[in-house]
């Protein structure tokens, strides 16, 4: 018992400090984000084992109280959260706390035994299928960093499941399967009027030294030219102030219907103004345009790295 209260004290410090960083792999993340259950299984546990006020109780009102005292105590950490640089509240943490809980009474609640052997498989089931949705996100991840991982050295050509994931931003963005450079489908990507509006490819290997082009495909559908910006940066970067200087800048005129642009390797690795670029650890890829007078779509497809 004292070892169990003893990781979750650690489980606990760990909801506060260390953990992945931004730009950790999804998989990592989303395995950090389930410590939440295990950390409020174990709880609930010691809850209803050790607290008289509690394990005297029948399960029903064990479930009354671990809950409202689960809920209570998610929502104190979400807010103890939200003053850490490195913290943000999340309304899904609650609910994998909750689920915690539910794992927690499900099978280890000593009062549970005395249900009816049906009710209680009945309950532990729909627990499972509940842990089971908690988990997709994982699953989903390591699948998709797995693909990655066997097609190298394409970054993204939106031809996998899952593969959407990798890329975020402040735009509406979505898989296109009516146009497209190959394959069968591209990004479509809704550009606002915002200062800044585009997408950014944020999952990828992050080894590029032993290729010497970055190439990707853009496709506008306006008779009217549009101005793409991009900017590719390393972890150095990332950590250190993130200057316009330190990293890789150009824009491209893009006509209408498709463009093909090659970005050179060397030229990126030259870019920084007073060091090189880390081609060992780049993290950011983005696309995105400045203060458009009105919305415009553009579609993104093939982005990967060449000989």
């Amino acid at each position: 018992m004292k070892i169990l209260v003893l990781i979750a004290a650690i489980c606990l410090a760990l909801l506060f400090v260390g953990g992945p960083e931004y730009y950790s792999p999804r998989s990592y993340q989303c395995a950090w984000n389930l410590g939440h259950i295990f950390f409020f299984s174990i709880v609930t546990y010691l809850l209803v084992s050790l607290w008289q006020r509690i394990s005297k109780k029948r399960f029903l009102k064990q479930c009354i109280w671990v809950l409202s005292l689960t809920l209570l105590f998610g929502i104190l950490i979400e807010l103890g959260q939200a003053g850490l640089d490195d913290r943000t509240p999340d309304i899904y943490d609650l609910i994998r706390d909750i689920t915690g809980a539910l794992v927690g009474l499900a099978f280890f609640a000593p009062s549970g035994r005395l249900l009816p052997k049906s009710g209680l498989r009945v309950f532990q089931v729909i627990v499972l299928i509940i842990v089971s949705v908690s988990m997709f996100p994982l699953g989903e991840a390591l699948i998709d960093e797995a693909i990655a991982r066997q097609r190298f050295p394409v970054l993204s050509d939106l031809e996998t499941p899952f593969e959407i994931k990798r890329w975020q931003g402040h735009s509406q963005f979505g898989i296109d399967r009516e146009i497209f450079r190959q394959g069968k489908c591209s990004l479509r990507v809704i550009l606002n009027t915002d200062q800044y509006s585009g997408v950014g490819l944020r999952y990828f290997a992050n080894d590029w030294r032993n290729y010497n082009y970055l190439q990707f495909s853009l496709f506008n559908p306006s008779s009217e030219p549009i101005k793409i910006n991009c900017r590719i940066h390393d972890i150095h970067h990332s950590k250190h102030g993130q200057d316009y200087s330190d990293r890789f800048n150009t824009s491209y005129l893009v006509p209408q219907g498709w463009s093909d642009i090659r970005i050179s390797v060397k030229d990126i690795l030259t870019a920084p103004k007073n060091r090189k670029m880390d081609l060992r650890h780049i993290q950011g890829f983005y696309i995105f345009v400045v203060r458009l007078p009105r919305p415009k779509i553009v579609y993104i497809d093939d982005v990967r790295l060449v000989l």
